[in-house]
């Protein structure tokens, strides 16, 4: 037999000035079946697909005329000349359209241009100093 829960319920009884406190039975939950718990995560990772792609189309268009002026790929040299090109946005973990609005924000910030050379050194930037890791803990 499931155990019932109790919940502390703080409100006052009428009769009494103090208010004390007093239990209040609650029905226990049912258990998840795992057929339900996989639609549950299939449903979720779908919703989380569909925020994805709204917030990239979103960054997209506010700054339309900052990406314009970017290279829709964010390459870089490794650490060693030898090293082919990186890609910064899988390295990190983030899709080049969330690059590019971070530092079209930041040019923005400080009224400069965006141009390809600035791209470049934040590419270069962003791929020796930030992990996919420091995506997901900040």
């Amino acid at each position: 037999m499931a155990k019932l829960a109790v919940e502390l319920d703080m409100a006052t009884e009428p009769s009494s000035a103090g208010g004390s406190p007093r239990g209040r039975e609650i029905a226990p939950s049912s258990p998840t079946s795992p057929k339900r718990a996989k639609m549950q995560l299939v449903s979720t990772t779908q919703a989380r697909e569909r925020e994805r792609k709204q917030l990239v189309a979103e960054l997209e268009k506010h700054y339309e005329v900052e990406l314009a002026r970017m290279s829709p790929l964010w390459t870089c040299k490794g650490d060693s000349p030898l090293q082919p090109l990186q890609d910064v946005a899988e390295a990190v973990g983030v899709p080049g359209a969330v690059l590019g609005a971070i530092l079209a924000g930041k040019c923005r910030d400080q009224q400069i241009v965006v141009n390809l050379e600035r791209q470049k050194r934040f590419a270069e930037w962003m791929f020796s100093h930030c992990s996919s890791l420091w995506f997901n803990l900040h």
